[in-house]
């Protein structure tokens, strides 16, 4: 029982950080898309603050990325959502489409990653 309410102290805010995840990407993106426009570097730069501030508090409450780049496939922490011909081995991450974010021990959200595959050969 004391474990249980342990648990519901640890993890009571679940639903709530999990809702503000996509705030966190439209942030991403709008940073992204700014970057490509040169008389928006002010206000980039304040996006860019905004973006940082909030994922800090994030990870004040237990918020962590999951590390994609360059890492092996892993279904229980990414969710491939298409694969590639690369020269890198079968299964390997090599770019990620969404992050992905832990809280505390638990996947909050899986990053979408698109996942590595053999070239085939030239027959």
């Amino acid at each position: 029982m004391q474990k249980e309410k342990a648990d519901l102290i640890k993890f009571g805010n679940e639903s709530l950080l999990k809702s503000l995840l996509p705030i966190l990407d439209n942030l991403s993106r709008a940073i992204e898309h700014g970057k490509n426009l040169k008389e928006c570097a002010p206000l980039l730069d304040g996006v860019e603050i905004i973006r940082k501030d909030f994922f800090i508090t994030l990870e004040k409450y237990g918020v962590k990325p999951i590390a994609t780049a360059g890492e092996a496939f892993d279904p229980e922490k990414h969710e491939a959502v298409s694969q590639q011909e690369s020269d890198l081995e079968p299964d390997r991450v090599i770019s990620e489409v969404q992050n992905g974010y832990f809280f505390h021990d638990r996947l909050l959200r899986p990053a979408k990653v698109i996942v590595s595959k053999s070239k085939a050969d030239d027959k």
